[in-house]
């Protein structure tokens, strides 16, 4: 697993252990022994036909959702708070982690159509631009149509 860390950036880094961390905790299983199944799962058996081999396959992408619905429950000590449930975008991104260490080591996940583990909403700290807000921006003078500098776009750009 670690190999795979440290092939990330930091912050990406410390989402994804944190995601496995919270994963391991719900399946009960270590990091090797995870990945051992997943192999197996991927791994061809002889006289099997297409229908199992497909379903022993999916087992994972199973998990994950479950493992999604399970951080929605409020089951969870968060921030020395009890009972408390991830939220939607937070539960997302613990399910990255698993993802790609998949994903790293030619093991990949496909979710299914719809899965709710692809599902975010637009969190507080995001802000949608909106045509209202750059003609805002032009009436008090701060575009015009030669463009913004640099400090004016990051500027607008925080705001």
């Amino acid at each position: 697993m670690e190999k795979f860390l440290d092939s990330l950036s930091k912050g990406t880094m410390k989402s994804y252990r944190r995601g496995l961390e919270l994963f391991i905790e719900f399946y009960g299983k270590d990091v090797e022994t995870i990945l051992a199944e997943r192999k197996d799962d991927l791994t061809s058996r002889p006289n099997e036909n297409l229908v199992d081999a497909k379903n022993r396959a999916s087992r994972y992408e199973n998990l994950l959702e479950e493992f999604h619905a399970w951080m929605l429950k409020p089951i969870h000590a968060i921030n020395k708070k009890e009972n408390q449930a991830y939220g939607i975008n937070t539960a997302r991104t613990g399910t990255l982690g698993l993802l790609q260490i998949f994903r790293y080591y030619n093991m990949s996940v496909t979710l299914r159509n719809g899965s709710p583990i692809s599902q975010t909403v637009i969190s507080t700290g995001d802000f949608v631009l909106m045509p209202e807000h750059v003609r805002a921006f032009q009436i008090e003078g701060r575009f015009n149509n030669e463009g913004m500098n640099d400090t004016e776009v990051l500027i607008f750009g925080k705001k």
